[in-house]
C-alpha cells in the first residue's frame, strides 16, 4: 500500500514506540530487531528515488518524517507535511510543517520556463508577464519589457502572498530582501 492519508490506514502512535525511537540527529531508528538488515539501534527504512526515506510497518509504507512527526506530537500530520528547508532528510520537527498541498507547493523550488525566471512567462509579443498561483488561481501582476523587472513583481508579489514561503536563491538576492520594502498590492 502506498502511502496512506486515512487514519484508520496507519499505525497506531503506540505501534511505532513499540517499533521505533528517534535520535539526536531526528533520524528513525528501530527500538528491536525486525528482519535481517533491521536491526535494533539501526536507522530505519530506506531512501526511494525522490529521496524520502520510507519505513514498513505491518505492511504499510510511511514516509519516515511523517512517523517522526506522529512520534513528536503524538497524533498523524492532518495534511501534507512539509520539509521548511526543502532537505528531505531533515526531519527536525521545527523543520516539518503540517499544511495543505497548494501552501506544501509554495515552498517548491521555482519552476524556471521560457523566461529563465521563477514566476515569469513570456507572452505572445514576446514580453514578460509577472503571475503567483494561489489556490490554483494565476494572479498576474502586469507585463514587462524585460523578464528581471517581471521578477521582481513576482518577487514583491511572492512576498505579499506567500511571505513565510519566499526564499532567496542565492546571497545577492537574500540581502536584497531582507533590505527592501514591499509597497502594498494594490488591485485595479
Amino acid at each position: 500500500m502506498p502511502n496512506p492519508r486515512k487514519a484508520e490506514d496507519l499505525p497506531s502512535i503506540e505501534r511505532l514506540r513499540e517499533l521505533f525511537y528517534v535520535d539526536e540527529e531526528w533520524k528513525l531508528r528501530n527500538r528491536v530487531d525486525r528482519g535481517n538488515s533491521a536491526k535494533a539501534g539501526n536507522e530505519a527504512g530506506w531512501t526511494d528515488k525522490k529521496g524520502y526515506r520510507n519505513v514498513k510497518v505491518g505492511g504499510v509504507t510511511v514516509l519516515v518524517h511523517r512517523a517522526i512527526f506522529a512520534l513528536h506530537h503524538g497524533r498523524w500530520p492532518s495534511l501534507d507535511l512539509d520539509h521548511m528547508d526543502q532537505n528531505r532528510t531533515n526531519n527536525a520537527p521545527s523543520n516539518l510543517r503540517d499544511g495543505s498541498h497548494e501552501i506544501n507547493m509554495q515552498n517548491r523550488s521555482g519552476i524556471v520556463g521560457k523566461s529563465g525566471y521563477a514566476g515569469v512567462r513570456v507572452t505572445k509579443g514576446g514580453r514578460f508577464q509577472a503571475v503567483v498561483s494561489i489556490y490554483d488561481v494565476n494572479i498576474k501582476f502586469g507585463i514587462f519589457d524585460t523578464p528581471e523587472e517581471a521578477h521582481q513583481a513576482y518577487l514583491a508579489a511572492k512576498e505579499r502572498l506567500h511571505p513565510r514561503f519566499l526564499r532567496p536563491r542565492n546571497s545577492s538576492e537574500s540581502k536584497r530582501l531582507s533590505l527592501r520594502r514591499i509597497a502594498p498590492l494594490t488591485t485595479a
